[in-house]
């Protein structure tokens, strides 16, 4: 049994923007619709477009394994799962691959965005999915319940050396950054740093949204991150959308 632990459309300039949009998230006429998707009440909309979310994650394995044909795949580390939408996508990647002995480990308050979000341009209880529907979810897309690790709240409380150890984690070799804020992905890209042993596929989903406002985001956080283990070095990747990044991440030792 999965485990349980504690482009744009139309006129709107990209697929986040439409995103937000359909998810109500600014408009109070659609709060009611919010709640009704929230408990699988009305139809659920994708918060990642998950062709193109697929097709650039096949992509960037191809590259991991162009640089080390005997890679040893790690777990796949999702911070922000909401509904399940690009955890259902990775696993189906992963299996036609034949790569099927690594778990699928995601980190999500299934309550939304934490209250503070505001100050990061977010509304708290955004994307949020109790983990019911998101089990149900995961299992109407065909996912193997018994290959996912779901780690339930805030990632100040869950983010942590004793998840890694409780977890036995050792090894990652695919990072989803999907947790939208500076706050939360400096964490989970701390959280994920000493996983990565010697080469991973990191995504991030919400690189410099906020730029304009002149505000830190994805993309501050990842160059903190890459400041902070200065033996790791990225090397960008195709993305699957303009405001999602992609880097093959690897480790070094500098002479």
């Amino acid at each position: 049994m999965m485990q349980t632990i504690g482009t744009g459309t139309g006129s709107l300039r990209t697929f986040g923007d439409w995103a937000l949009r359909q998810m109500g998230i600014r408009d109070s006429v659609g709060a009611a619709h919010v709640a009704l998707r929230r408990w699988g009440l009305a139809p659920w909309r994708p918060l990642v477009p998950e062709e193109s979310f697929a097709t650039c994650i096949d992509a960037a394995l191809d590259r991991l394994f162009a640089a080390d044909r005997d890679h040893q795949f790690g777990d796949y580390l999702e911070f922000g799962v909401s509904r399940g939408t690009s955890m259902a996508a990775v696993f189906h990647v992963l299996r036609r691959r034949g790569i099927d002995q690594n778990r699928l480990i995601g980190f999500d308050s299934f309550a939304g965005m934490p209250t503070g979000s505001e100050e990061e341009g977010w509304d708290a209880g955004a994307f949020a999915s109790p983990l019911p529907l998101t089990r149900r979810h995961l299992r109407a897309k065909g996912v193997d319940l018994s290959a996912i690790t779901l780690v339930k709240g805030w990632y100040s409380d869950t983010l942590t050396a004793a998840t890694r150890a409780n977890l036995t984690m050792s090894k990652a070799s695919l990072v989803m950054v999907d947790c939208d804020t500076y706050s939360a992905s400096v964490l989970a890209l701390r959280f994920a740093a000493p996983l990565i042993r010697d080469r991973a596929v990191v995504v991030l989903d919400d690189w410099g949204w906020r730029a304009a406002d002149g505000q830190p985001g994805q993309r501050e956080a990842f160059v903190e991150f890459l400041t902070d283990n200065p033996t790791l070095r990225a090397a960008p990747l195709p993305a699957y959308f303009e405001h999602a990044r992609v880097f093959l991440v690897e480790r070094y030792e500098p002479h």
